[in-house]
């Protein structure tokens, strides 16, 4: 009978213990979704009005540009982010992805694919982050690099030791250096024959010379009344916001570019 009795006292006990604590897990839960929530009925209001995907990539045209957005570090535990109001040119095109893909239905689908395109895997860290465009081509699905493609006999391939700069030192604090093959193709080999294997919504990279480097700059190709647009967050002075330049006439003077293409 005794142990009857404390049994039954060690299970009262888990209950009371479950009800006091479990109000704070439901506050923390709300707060946490209220948080992600605040450009829900934005990202609702284009999901639901623009149903070609150029058109969600136009939305942004005009956001003012903004570098270091996101959260996290080496010493700072990685945040999701979600900021509509101001992108940098890697951020912007994480967003653009995530309303392409799998064609998304609501906020929540939104969520889910920024968290794929930002993360390997869709797990929401700062070593899992693709701190690189390079990373795009391994992590997130169905990016295919079809820059060799375009005009395999003049295309460039280069080995790099990705993060780490000419003096030694890192780009990106807590991230391992990683040896990689990465191709491109110089701008003065883009002809009409070839320029037209470039389909619209192909994301860009202009290529980077710097050691470690991959790109210095993204953006995304836009094909629209004959014509070949790069669509990009840009951080001149003059600009500082998403824009839409000529293609052709932005590249012409840059090393190279390489080109990703969601495949599905």
């Amino acid at each position: 009978m005794k142990l009857k009795k404390e049994r039954l006292f060690n299970f009262y006990l888990l209950i009371g213990i479950f009800l006091i604590f479990l109000p704070f897990q439901y506050v923390h839960s709300h707060e946490h979704i209220e948080y992600e929530a605040r450009y829900a009925d934005k990202i609702n209001y284009i999901l639901k009005t623009f149903t070609y995907d150029d058109l969600k990539s136009e939305v942004f045209l005009g956001v003012p540009y903004k570098s270091n957005t996101l959260i996290g570090d080496k010493n700072t535990k990685e945040k999701l982010v979600v900021n509509l109001e101001a992108m940098d040119c890697f951020t912007y095109l994480d967003y653009v992805h995530a309303l392409r893909v799998e064609n998304p239905r609501d906020y929540y689908d939104f969520i889910d694919n920024l968290k794929h395109a930002r993360y390997k895997k869709g797990v929401v860290s700062f070593e899992t982050r693709n701190h690189f465009f390079y990373d795009w081509s391994l992590n997130v699905q169905d990016i295919k690099d079809i820059t060799k493609e375009i005009r395999h006999d003049k295309v460039t391939t280069v080995t790099k030791r990705l993060n780490k700069k000419s003096d030694g030192s890192l780009f990106v604090d807590g991230i391992p250096i990683r040896e990689v093959e990465i191709s491109y193709l110089n701008p003065r080999f883009l002809t009409k024959n070839n320029l037209n294997l470039l389909n619209n919504l192909d994301y860009i990279g202009i290529y980077s010379e710097k050691e470690g480097l991959d790109v210095s700059h993204v953006g995304i190709l836009i094909i629209k009344g004959g014509k070949w647009y790069f669509r990009h967050a840009s951080n001149k002075p003059e600009i500082d916001s998403v824009v839409d330049v000529d293609f052709l006439e932005y590249i012409k003077s840059m090393p190279g570019i390489i080109v990703y293409r969601y495949t599905k």
